[in-house]
């Protein structure tokens, strides 16, 4: 079977489509309608079946609070998309936000806390102080990253409002 480009078949159909003569009302029955009225019985491509190819590298790509975007082969970054959780083992989705830390003294608000794992990621070339609202759910799961690599020499205190 030959391999024909899709531009052509395009073509090729469009001229098919010019050819046909408009339809003519007829002695016997009702006038026909405009448009087409003849089918395209051949086949123009067909697919052969082929071996999967190797695995290739994963593209390269940014995830910022729970959003991902891929880097297009230009090299423009695109869109950032929202992902939806995934289903754990347990059959039961884990939703995960991520929030970057990059001041000295960082109040967490209740309301950006989700059900789930909220990450925080300190990059800070300091001292940090993470404050977290008192009596957050047991649902609740902080993790704390040093990002800067920094937190053997500047601590990364974590503390609740009460305190």
């Amino acid at each position: 079977m030959k391999r024909v480009e899709p531009s052509k078949v395009i073509a090729m159909l469009l001229k098919k489509l010019n050819d046909i003569p408009a339809p003519q009302p007829g002695d016997k029955g009702k006038p026909g309608k405009d448009g087409v009225t003849k089918v395209i019985t051949e086949t123009v491509h067909v697919q052969e079946k082929s071996e999967p190819g190797q695995t290739g590298a994963a593209p390269e790509h940014e995830i910022v609070n729970g959003e991902i975007r891929f880097k297009n082969p230009d090299g423009t970054w695109g869109k950032f998309i929202t992902v939806q959780p995934s289903m754990g083992g347990g059959g039961l989705a884990q939703a995960v936000t991520y929030t970057q830390v990059a001041q000295a003294r960082f109040l967490v608000n209740r309301r950006s806390l989700i059900e789930g794992t909220n990450i925080f990621g300190v990059n800070f070339a300091g001292a940090v102080e993470l404050i977290l609202p008192s009596g957050i759910s047991k649902n609740i799961i902080i993790v704390v990253k040093d990002e800067s690599n920094n937190a053997s020499s500047n601590n990364i205190t974590i503390t609740t409002e009460n305190q």
